[in-house]
C-alpha cells in the first residue's frame, strides 16, 4: 500500500481536483482507494456529497470515532471537518502532535479497521500551508506531491515549499533517538498549464530542469475522469484524455 499527500502553500491551484481525478483514475484500474480529506474547505467531501459533519477526520486528532464512507466503486472517504483549523490551534503546544495520524494509521493498519487489507492506495488532500494536519500527512506519506501553477512568483513558492518540507522532515523525529520518522519522496507537479501561452511554456521548461519535477497537467475547464469514462466514444475524447492518463501514470509509478 502506498500513501500520497498532495500539498501546496498557495490556494486555488487545483490540488483537490487532482486528488479527485487521480482517485477516479485509480478506481477505474481496480485499485482500492482511501481518501483522507484534511483540507479545511472539505472540497473533496463536498464533491462526493459528504457533509454530515460527524465522525470526520477530526476524530483522528481528538480520539473521537472516525467513519470511513464508501463514496464510489473502489473509493472510500474519511470526511473532512470545517473544525480542523480550531483543532490544529489547540494542538500547537502539545507534544508529538505531528504524529497523531501516524499513530492512528498504525493502530488501524492491521488491527481494528484493517486498512492494509482493504486498500492499495491512500490519498491525502491537505490544507494549504504547513500546519499540523499537513505535517501529520507528510509523516505517513511515501510520496509528497507539491501542486504548483505557472504564475510570476512560482519559483519563489517552489523554493519556500521545498524548504518547509525539508524542515518538516527534520522536525518530525523520535524524541529519544532524534531520528526522523519521515522519509517520503518529494515531487513537484505543475497544474493548469496552457502551452498556448509563452509563460506556461517557459514555466514547464524551468520545471523540467528541477530534480523534483514529476509531470504536469494541462488546463481544461471542468475536466473529470468520471465524465471522460462515461462519454469517451470518439478519438477526440481519447486524445484529450491521453495527457491526463500519462500524468497519472507518472504519479502512480513515482519511486
Amino acid at each position: 500500500m502506498r500513501t500520497y499527500s498532495f500539498i501546496s502553500i498557495q490556494g486555488n491551484v487545483g490540488k483537490s481536483s487532482i486528488v479527485y481525478n487521480f482517485s477516479r483514475y485509480l478506481a477505474s484500474k481496480d485499485y482500492k482507494v482511501l481518501i483522507i480529506d484534511m483540507d479545511h474547505q472539505c472540497s473533496i467531501s463536498r464533491v462526493f456529497k459528504c457533509d454530515e459533519k460527524i465522525n470526520t477526520v477530526k476524530g483522528i486528532f481528538t480520539n473521537e470515532k472516525v467513519k470511513i464512507k464508501n463514496v464510489s466503486e473502489n473509493i472510500d472517504l474519511i470526511e473532512g471537518s470545517y473544525d480542523l483549523d480550531s483543532v490544529e490551534y489547540q494542538m500547537i503546544n502539545q507534544p508529538n502532535s505531528d504524529t497523531l495520524l501516524l499513530r492512528w494509521l498504525s493502530t488501524n493498519m492491521n488491527k481494528n479497521l484493517k486498512l492494509s487489507s482493504k486498500y492499495d492506495v491512500i490519498l491525502i488532500d491537505t490544507n494549504t500551508g504547513f500546519e499540523s494536519s499537513t505535517r501529520n500527512s507528510i509523516a505517513v506519506s511515501d510520496i509528497v506531491i507539491n501542486v504548483d501553477v505557472p504564475i510570476s512568483d512560482s519559483k519563489r513558492f517552489k523554493d519556500i515549499t521545498l524548504k518547509q518540507f525539508k524542515e518538516c522532515v527534520v522536525e518530525i523525529s523520535d524524541s529519544i533517538s532524534t531520528k526522523s520518522y519521515v522519509k517520503p519522496k518529494y515531487y513537484v507537479v505543475g497544474n493548469v498549464v496552457n502551452l498556448v501561452f509563452e509563460d506556461s511554456r517557459l514555466y514547464i521548461e524551468e520545471l523540467k530542469e528541477s530534480d523534483d519535477y514529476l509531470t504536469y497537467f494541462i488546463e481544461k475547464n471542468s475536466f473529470s475522469i468520471e465524465k471522460y469514462q462515461n462519454n469517451s466514444n470518439t478519438k477526440e475524447d481519447s486524445d484529450l484524455f491521453k495527457p491526463y492518463r500519462d500524468s497519472f501514470e507518472k504519479i502512480l509509478s513515482a519511486k
